[in-house]
């Protein structure tokens, strides 16, 4: 069976913001199947400001419709290391694998939703991931590249409606499997602003480097952990982020 975990880029905190996830490559999932996960992820520590310091937590529900389609909802909550920064976000999105080859797989994925302080900010999120495997089932080892192009809506500065913007992220990554239940997997991310400036001000944001190890269990239980490291630039100082999850396999009423 084909275990699926959504596309949500690795980055740092913007006002519609995408969250964090174990590191991990995306397959869809069997028809007829649902799928639900859920992860808990802390970064920013070792920063001595509590504001630098985000805590996520995400879930996540979807359904296979077809073999090569699915739809699904996520939702995050994050907050910062003082507890008064609560944002949220909440979408309705699909995605499919129209290029499903022995060694190579292309998947496309769209996401509309709500987000930021008090889901005031809209957005809608296209990106896709290309991976090449060295084994038709993943079972050695692989690259892959997810790219992500968020439109999101932000409060004018005159006031009267919102200003739409977009950014353009990009996961570098790699997987190794030692045994077919176990996979190894490593990303860099980096974020790009070609119309508006980050606070603090800069075009191209550096992400970090993640090391993730991933254990499936059963056919329907699969554990998903990493350990990460943001890449400081400017004056910014070294950050380590950890993040535990699950994702669950279940059989709908349809499944085959």
């Amino acid at each position: 069976m084909r275990r699926g975990c959504v596309v949500a880029l690795v980055f740092g905190m913007i006002l519609v913001s995408t969250p964090a996830r174990a590191a991990d490559t995306t397959e869809t999932w069997d028809q007829g199947w649902f799928n639900v996960e859920s992860f808990l992820g802390v970064d920013g520590l070792g920063r001595g400001v509590a504001a630098d310091r985000l805590s996520t937590l995400e879930f996540m529900a979807g359904y296979g419709i077809l073999d090569d389609f699915a739809v699904f909802m996520p939702m995050a909550i994050e907050l910062d290391g003082s507890l008064r920064s609560p944002l949220g976000r909440v979408g309705l999105g699909v995605f499919g694998t129209p290029v499903n080859t022995r060694f190579v797989d292309l998947d496309l994925f769209l996401e509309v939703g709500v987000g930021g302080a008090g889901f005031k900010e809209w957005y809608v999120m296209p990106s896709l991931e290309l991976n090449l495997d060295a084994h038709p089932e993943r079972l050695t080892w692989g690259v892959y590249l997810q790219a992500g192009l968020p439109i999101h809506g932000r409060p004018s500065e005159a006031g009267g409606g919102s200003r739409p913007t977009f950014d353009v992220e990009t996961v570098l990554g790699a997987y190794w499997r030692p045994h077919p239940d176990h996979e190894l997997v490593v990303e860099f991310d980096t974020m790009f602003h070609p119309i508006h400036a980050s606070d603090p001000p800069r075009r191209v944001e550096v992400g970090g480097v993640a090391l993730g190890y991933n254990v499936t269990l059963s056919e329907r239980v699969e554990l998903l952990s990493q350990v990460s490291a943001d890449v400081p630039q400017g004056g910014d100082r070294w950050g380590v982020g950890v993040r535990f999850g699950f994702i669950l396999s279940l059989p709908g009423p349809a499944s085959r």
